[in-house]
């Protein structure tokens, strides 16, 4: 008897502890764990147990205005694909938000309305198929651009456009994430850029709604992470482009979002040297469940 156990999970508890599909930068952090384990079973001697786990675990452990500070547990491991992948990394998470505009707002407060978030962690990374240990270090920023008039908020990242009081919102909304950065693995001695762009896309979104009283049911999305080599890289490290699209049914069980399910199809290509991915394609079906309390 086989036996599969599939789960993406996404959750965050009173703003203390989060969990998420990969620690390096916001768009990674949005994104829900994962969890697939095969277990052929007894008579299927032949076909070895299969695992696939895409998460971590963060810990805040001081926060002060605009600024974090956690601990970070990751675990990226995936032995259903040809060519297996198992990272274990430990360390630091360090956010800061700077404000670069801001104007004032009812009862002394302060609207924000540019922002520049960065994002710097720095963990020990043991990579179990390729038998190295050292560290990994990532430094990302992302911003807020000013918007030109009220409810253009397009060039934000994480906001619907156009919003869903407009009347366009019946028919597509999209959402976008991009980070600019830094990426360096200490057992290749590899410093790399990083870039990361993703694209949200929400065909139909109030009319469904009309149908289920629930926005951005149907998904289409697309990312793209392009690393380039700013020093000699390894001939074994995989560098490059690592492109993830899909189609997925979302459904919120609240108003706020923070519980959901998602029935998902998603196709990845490409690699992510500081997760111990080499360069692949490989496709996967998945059921997603996102939980704040």
């Amino acid at each position: 008897m086989t036996v599969l156990l599939c789960l993406d999970t996404q959750a965050q508890f009173l703003d203390v502890i989060q969990i998420g599909q990969g620690s390096d930068n916001s768009y990674t952090k949005g994104e829900p764990a994962q969890f697939v384990a095969t277990y052929p079973g007894e008579t299927n001697d032949s076909i070895k147990n299969s695992y696939q786990v895409n998460g971590f675990v963060s810990a805040t452990l001081f926060k002060k205005g605009n600024f974090s500070l956690s601990g970070v547990a990751e675990w990226q491991k995936n032995t259903l694909i040809e060519k297996e992948q198992e990272v274990r990394q430990f360390g630091v998470d360090i956010q800061q938000i700077f404000l670069l505009k801001s104007e004032p707002g009812s009862l002394g407060s302060t609207v924000h309305m540019w922002d520049l978030y960065s994002n710097f962690n720095f963990k020990s990374n043991n990579d179990l198929v390729r038998d190295e240990k050292g560290v990994v270090a990532s430094l990302s920023f992302s911003n807020d651009f000013p918007v030109p008039w009220e409810n253009f908020n397009i060039l934000q990242p994480n906001k619907y456009f156009p919003a869903s009081n407009i009347p366009t919102s019946k028919y597509l909304q999209i959402k976008h994430t991009h980070s600019l950065g830094f990426d360096f693995l200490s057992s290749s001695s590899l410093l790399m850029s990083n870039l990361t762009f993703g694209l949200e896309l929400y065909p139909f979104s109030g009319l469904l709604n009309d149908i289920f009283d629930r926005y951005n049911i149907l998904q289409l999305k697309g990312s793209v992470v392009y690393r380039g080599e700013l020093t000699e890289a390894d001939p074994q490290i995989d560098t490059g482009v690592l492109l993830n699209y899909g189609i997925a049914f979302n459904y919120k069980f609240d108003e706020d979002g923070k519980t959901a399910f998602a029935i998902a199809y998603e196709v990845t290509n490409g690699s992510n040297p500081m997760k111990g991915l080499e360069d692949q394609e490989f496709a996967q079906l998945s059921f997603k469940v996102k939980l704040k309390i």
